[in-house]
């Protein structure tokens, strides 16, 4: 069966620098020979920035999305988060075969036949499992279920029930496209959810409740899919990457990622900052600190 992997780099240059890193990190685990069998689907308001990439795909399809249409995709909320659902749907609906999707903050750091090979098999991908959301204490899940236990939202002609359910992280999303009926509830169920409660966990709320009531098994991908947040510094790092080499080729770009490992960067980040704040100290004063400026130097 056929297989797509769905980026997106929509709306400014620190979205584009993200999902140029990741297509150049997929290029690099198959050491510029990407399985032909695989296709690319781009979505991007800037397709300049992508063309680069083409003569290294067996097919590299690039769509330009306008601003007309990704208001149109957001809803009448402005949910920035339903662009990504009306983009997976609109790849179903046209494509026939397994759909994996990367937001601009992952990559991959395997092969990723592994995770075609679950979706050929019927189960679902997301990126990895965040608990029980009967369990979640953070202030947006608790609003969430207040607002559930004072309605009776409805899903596909059923009330929702929650005891079960656990919640995944929506960055990563593998379906096959005869379930794409099942998209398109995750779309209706997000919005209605998202007009009395505009937060990220509905995207997390709507995919992982749909996804489990169609009662497939959701594999993790982050043995193989490496996320990240949008920190300033690491914005910042993919900003000076691409900016001191824009005028290395593609293969050089794939050469220069071993002094922009952004996994390994931000580990180091976070193991200084789990220091006692006078080991902090004292690292810092002796120069060995974390400082982006340090990896700046290096790229």
């Amino acid at each position: 069966m056929a297989n797509v992997l769905v980026l997106q780099a929509i709306q400014g240059i620190d979205n584009i620098n993200k999902c140029r890193y990741a297509i150049l990190k997929y290029l690099e685990v198959y050491n510029l020979n990407p399985p032909p069998d695989i296709a690319i689907f781009l979505y991007t308001d800037q397709p300049a920035y992508f063309e680069s990439f083409i003569p290294f795909f067996s097919l590299f399809g690039i769509k330009e999305v306008s601003m007309a249409q990704r208001k149109e995709w957001a809803g009448e909320q402005g949910n920035s988060e339903r662009v990504s659902m009306k983009i997976l749907a609109e790849v179903a609906t046209h494509f026939h075969g397994n759909i994996l999707s990367l937001q601009n903050n992952c990559y991959l750091t395997m092969p990723v036949e592994a995770i075609f090979s679950e979706l050929e098999a019927g189960n679902y991908c997301m990126l990895s499992c965040l608990g029980q959301f009967a369990n979640n204490k953070s202030i947006p899940a608790q609003k969430l279920k207040k607002l559930l236990s004072d309605n009776n939202f409805q899903s596909n002609g059923s009330s929702l029930e929650v005891i079960d359910l656990k919640l995944f992280n929506p960055s990563v999303i593998g379906i096959n496209s005869s379930s794409k009926e099942v998209i398109e509830d995750i779309i209706e169920l997000s919005d209605l959810l998202y007009k009395q409660h505009p937060h990220p966990i509905i995207e997390s709320f709507a995919y992982s409740y749909c996804l489990q009531a169609n009662k497939e098994q959701i594999k993790n991908s982050d043995d193989r899919v490496v996320y990240f947040k949008d920190e300033k510094a690491l914005l910042r790092l993919l900003r000076s990457f691409f900016n001191k080499n824009a005028e290395e080729s593609v293969p050089n770009l794939v050469k220069a990622l071993n002094k922009l490992d952004i996994e390994a960067i931000w580990k180091k980040k976070e193991q200084f900052d789990s220091l006692p704040f006078y080991k902090k100290w004292i690292n810092t004063f002796a120069g060995k600190g974390w400082n982006i400026k340090s990896y700046e130097k290096k790229i």
